[in-house]
């Protein structure tokens, strides 16, 4: 997993901006669960974020913890030029970068898909296409963004 010291953070809009103790990406689930960890008894919080789109003040703060899910040169590369570049095959070593079909019920034509936190829609689209009949029901038109529940 990288680690930053003291990075200052902006999100794609200028409207956030501060400066987090540590910047994490990790590449793992046991990685990111270690430092949820560590967090805690540190008592640091934790703030996560893919493409840095967010205008709100949900980003990390100031001498806290930020994870970026997509490695720093993606995430603030202005625009992201993935949409237009052929595939990477950098995913392999990512965990968090994944797209899986879960069960199949060919009697209603649905299916479950597991999306991984650091899956960005470019690459969700490329798959959609590739497999040539899924899709994911959100309405946006920005391929430099992700998912990230908790």
């Amino acid at each position: 997993m990288q680690v930053h010291i003291g990075l200052k953070f902006e999100n794609w809009g200028l409207t956030v901006t501060n400066t987090p103790a540590f910047t994490f990406v990790p590449t793992t689930i046991y990685g990111l669960q270690n430092l949820i960890l560590w967090a805690r008894d540190n008592n640091k919080r934790v703030r996560a974020a893919g493409h840095r789109h967010s205008w709100t003040s949900l980003f990390s703060e100031d001498n806290e913890v930020f994870v970026s899910m997509l490695d720093l040169k993606t995430a603030t590369n202005v625009p992201d030029p993935s949409s237009i570049l052929p595939d990477k095959v950098s995913n392999l070593a990512n965990e968090f970068k994944t797209i899986q079909l879960q069960t199949t019920s060919q009697a209603d034509r649905k299916s479950l898909v597991r999306i991984g936190a650091a899956t960005t829609n470019e690459e969700l689209r490329r798959w959609s296409v590739r497999g040539n009949a899924w899709a994911l029901a959100l309405n946006t038109i920005i391929v430099e963004y992700v998912l990230i529940s908790s």
